[in-house]
């Protein structure tokens, strides 16, 4: 049952030793004493350990890769001796765990059979309250307007204009190796669509409690498809792999952006350069779209602007449009004059707690 253990000496206070039968021992000092730490896999969510419940151990259990560890230690002296108290204590403390568990996994066995009346007391208790709205109303006798020529389906509305996305070509080559790039207004268009569109994530957090990436991001992608002409795809094939957001026109790539779920600097410029390895010769224009569920926005921002200007491919910082968005100058891979636009955006989605 044990997957490891490791031990060491302990410093233990005076007060922890008992008044009689250990010697002279002053009040303030510190004495070593062998100390054992238990290692026990177990398999199953470790949120459901940090559940209250109506019993639980008084020693202190901590988690680490997928073990329940604890420690004990023994004031004796005697090898002998030591190794017997410290697994007396080490038993007694599983015992404990096990009872705990098996307490546990009844509370839950009890819950998931309930629930299926739960559910249906709570939907006969809102069925109850809408009936008695309709009765009040009734005997009222007053009459309640209703909405006339109401669709019998929803419709997702779309803008009366949408934007074309001017793709021109640029450079002096000749018209069939002209290399094309997205028109800057249009560009700024779509970065502040999506910091438009991040903001409101913000203002409304059910928009995207319970979202992952892809969620987050195929509202984005479908906002943007009806703000502009064009295709607007996702998880396309580029170059070297695949990338979030893809606006394409006439098979070049117009413009990049990739979204992310901020996970410290590393996994920041980690993304920077696996959108950069997406990117070919024609391209110009890109964004990295950060999520961040860190309570302190402050500091994911300091870090970022301290850490983007590390980055290998890092030609210069343009300007700040909003606290959340900056706009710098990269390179392709292997080519430090063919310049990249990127826009950074970050958003505060931070994890919601439940009622």
């Amino acid at each position: 049952m044990r997957k490891n253990i490791t031990h060491h000496k302990k410093q233990i206070p005076a007060e922890h030793f008992p008044k009689h039968g250990f010697g002279k021992v002053r009040e303030g000092q510190n004495y070593p004493k062998q100390a054992v730490c238990y290692y026990i896999p177990y398999s199953g969510k470790e949120s459901l350990f940090r559940c209250s419940t109506s019993i639980w151990i008084d020693q202190t259990v901590f988690f680490d890769d997928r073990c329940l560890c604890f420690e004990v230690y023994s004031l004796l002296n005697n090898p002998e001796e030591i190794a017997a108290d410290i697994e007396r204590q080490a038993e007694k403390i599983i015992c404990e765990l096990k009872a705990q568990i098996e307490h546990l996994t009844s509370e839950i066995e009890k819950y998931n059979n309930q629930l299926p009346g739960i559910v249906e007391e709570f939907f006969q208790k809102r069925r109850r309250e809408f009936l008695d709205q309709n009765e009040v109303v009734a005997r009222l006798k007053v009459p309640v307007r209703k909405r006339e020529n109401l669709p019998e389906t929803y419709t997702i509305p779309t803008p009366k204009f949408r934007k074309k996305v001017n793709i021109k070509p640029r450079g002096t080559k000749a018209d069939d190796e002209r290399e094309p790039t997205l028109d800057e207004p249009i560009y700024q268009n779509i970065l502040q669509i999506i910091h438009d569109l991040g903001k409101g994530f913000e203002q409304l957090p059910s928009t995207y409690l319970g979202k992952g990436e892809e969620d987050i991001r195929d509202y984005i992608r479908l906002f943007l498809g009806l703000h502009f002409e064009g295709s607007t795809t996702s998880e396309t094939f580029n170059k070297n792999g695949k990338t979030d957001i893809l606006i394409q026109h006439e098979k070049s790539n117009a413009f990049i952006a990739e979204c992310k779920f901020w996970n410290g600097k590393k996994g920041y410029l980690k993304t920077i350069t696996q959108l950069l390895r997406y990117l070919r010769w024609r391209d110009s224009k890109a964004a990295v779209v950060m999520f961040v569920r860190n309570k302190n926005l402050s500091s994911v921002l300091q870090t970022a602007k301290a850490v983007t200007p590390d980055h290998p491919n890092h030609l210069g910082f343009v300007d700040k449009k909003e606290d959340t968005w900056f706009n710098y100058r990269f390179h392709i891979n292997g080519d430090p004059n063919r310049e990249v636009k990127l826009g950074v955006l970050f958003f505060h989605i931070p994890e919601q707690e439940k009622p």
